[in-house]
C-alpha cells in the first residue's frame, strides 16, 4: 500500500506533481559531477558520508533530546517519538564531536574541494532539526534570502541523520528552478532579497502546487539512507514533504563554499549572530504583489 504524500497542506498526485531525484556518487568523474550540478542545480550524492558515522550522530541527537525530556517512553532509535525542540545553532549539540564527525566529515570537504577546485570551508552555524509527525517543516524558499552576503558559490548541504523514506518528510526540490525561464522573475525579485535587510518573510509560499504551476516543473523526491546528502546552490527552490509517519524526522542543514571567497558574517564565529531582522516582517503576500510574482 502506498502512503499518501503531502506538499504542505496539499495531497499530491505523484505522477502529476512529483518526479524522482537523480542520484550521483562520490567516485564519479569530477567533470561529470560539476556539469550535472550546473544543469540540475543540485547533486543527490549517495553514500557521501560513512553510514556508521551518521548513525552515531543520530544516536547523539537522540541522547541530547532525551536529556531535554523531548522523547516519549515508546521512542526507539529507528522510530524516535516525541516533540521537536530547538537544536539549530546550539553548540551543545551541533559542535559535539559526534555531531561534527558527520557535518564536518573529511569526505564532505574532499567532495567540495573537487567541485570548487580549491579547499572548502563551512559555516560554524549548523541547522539541526527534529520535525514531528504531521509537519512539513518549511515552506518553499530559496536559501539566498537567508545567507546571500558572502560567496556566490555557497552551497547548502542537507544531511539526513538516519534513513528517511519519503513518508518521513524529506527535502523536495523544484526541478530546474535555478535556471528555467519561468522562474526568472522570481529569482530576480524574491531571489535577491535579504530577510534581515529587507524585513520580508523568507518563505516564498506554502502552496507548493501553485509554485509548480508557475514554474511548469515537478517537485523532485526520493528516499534516503544514512550517508546520503543533497547539495544545491542558493537559487534552487526547495522545501519538504509533510512527515506522515508517527516518528520524528532528524536532519541537519550545513553550508560549504570556496575557502578563498568572502563569507556571510551572520553564520561564522564562536557565537554566530544569525538573523537579527525578525519582528518587523513584511508579509510575503504583500511583497509578491509588489514584485508581480
Amino acid at each position: 500500500m502506498t502512503t499518501d504524500l503531502y506538499l504542505g497542506n496539499d495531497l499530491v498526485d505523484p505522477k502529476k506533481h512529483l518526479t524522482e531525484i537523480r542520484s550521483s556518487y562520490p567516485d564519479e568523474p569530477t567533470d561529470t559531477l560539476r556539469q550535472r550540478l550546473k544543469e540540475d542545480g543540485y547533486l543527490c550524492v549517495r553514500q557521501a558520508i560513512p553510514r556508521e558515522t551518521v548513525l552515531n550522530t543520530r544516536r547523539q541527537m537522540l541522547k541530547f533530546m532525551s536529556s531535554k525530556d523531548a522523547l516519549t517512553p515508546d521512542s526507539t532509535f529507528e522510530n524516535p517519538k516525541g516533540k521537536a525542540i530547538g537544536m539549530m545553532g546550539k553548540a551543545e549539540i551541533t559542535h559535539h564531536p559526534d555531531f561534527l564527525a558527520t557535518v564536518e566529515n573529511p569526505t564532505l570537504f574532499s567532495l567540495f574541494k573537487k567541485l570548487f577546485d580549491e579547499p572548502a570551508r563551512t559555516f560554524d552555524y549548523k541547522w539541526a532539526r527534529a520535525v514531528p509527525p504531521g509537519v512539513a517543516g518549511t515552506g518553499a524558499h530559496m536559501d539566498y534570502v537567508y545567507m546571500g552576503r558572502g560567496s556566490e558559490s555557497l552551497h547548502t548541504t542537507w544531511v539526513p541523520m538516519g534513513d528517511i523514506p519519503r513518508e518521513n518528510g524529506p527535502m523536495v526540490l523544484l526541478d530546474k528552478s535555478h535556471a528555467i525561464k519561468t522562474m526568472e522573475r522570481i529569482r530576480k525579485t524574491y531571489g535577491q532579497m535579504d530577510v534581515d535587510r529587507d524585513r520580508v518573510e523568507g518563505w516564498f509560499g506554502k502552496d507548493y502546487l501553485e509554485i509548480s504551476q508557475i514554474s511548469g516543473s515537478k517537485w523532485l523526491v526520493g528516499d534516503y539512507q544514512a550517508g546520503d546528502i543533497i547539495l544545491m546552490g542558493m537559487h534552487l527552490m526547495h522545501g519538504s514533504l509533510r512527515n506522515t509517519t508517527d516518528y520524528l524526522r532528524l536532519t541537519c542543514d550545513i553550508r560549504f563554499q570556496p575557502a578563498s571567497d568572502p563569507i556571510d558574517e551572520r553564520w561564522v564565529g564562536t557565537e554566530p549572530v544569525g538573523h537579527y531582522g525578525k519582528g518587523k516582517d513584511k508579509p510575503i503576500a504583500v511583497a509578491r504583489k509588489e514584485w508581480g510574482v
